[in-house]
């Protein structure tokens, strides 16, 4: 009886310990990544704001060759969405929240994981534009997802550079 109640007593610290480490972890995450792209804003700000255009340098087309997407609301800009269907990459959507030709796209996520934002900073410079790219989630209280949160960076960091020097060649190129 005295094991038991020294293994109950040990898991318990375990647990309270797992829960009071979760709280303290960050409740939010952002990745961003940058690349310049040796154009000025208004030609890459087209490859931002439409969703169309997003597929042909997602990272996640190379990773899933069989990956659905379906689009809806207008071609571009605000209300623009994307729903994608992948048996690697889970589904979701996103749907562009704000644009500011030139300078700035912002968008909303849903997916397994919860909502999350993603944004796209313009700002030109002497040889073109310097992007940049990223993603912020909120956690609250939700322990998991703060734990998951310290590797989102790895996650997603890899696809975003990608998807980024994909950008700059189909730019550079177009």
């Amino acid at each position: 009886m005295k094991i038991i109640k020294n293994i109950l007593l040990t898991l318990f610290v375990l647990a309270a310990l797992v829960v009071v480490i979760g709280l303290l972890l960050p409740a939010s995450t952002q990745v961003e990544r940058s690349i310049v792209i040796k154009k000025a804003p208004a030609s890459v700000f087209p490859f931002l704001n439409d969703f169309r255009k997003f597929v042909q340098w997602s990272p996640w087309t190379e990773k899933d060759k069989n990956i659905q997407f379906e689009f809806s609301g207008p071609a571009n800009g605000v209300g623009a969405k994307m729903h994608l269907e992948s048996a690697s990459e889970g589904s979701g959507s996103q749907e562009i929240v704000a644009s500011q030709p030139e300078k700035r796209v912002d968008t909303v996520l849903h997916f397994t994981q919860g909502t999350a934002e993603a944004y796209y900073l313009l700002a030109p410079e002497q040889d073109g534009t310097h992007l940049t790219w990223g993603f912020k989630m909120q956690f609250g209280y939700n322990i998991v997802r703060r734990y998951f949160g310290l590797m989102f960076d790895q996650w997603i960091g890899a696809s975003y550079e990608q998807g980024l020097r994909k950008l700059k060649s189909q730019v550079e190129n177009n």
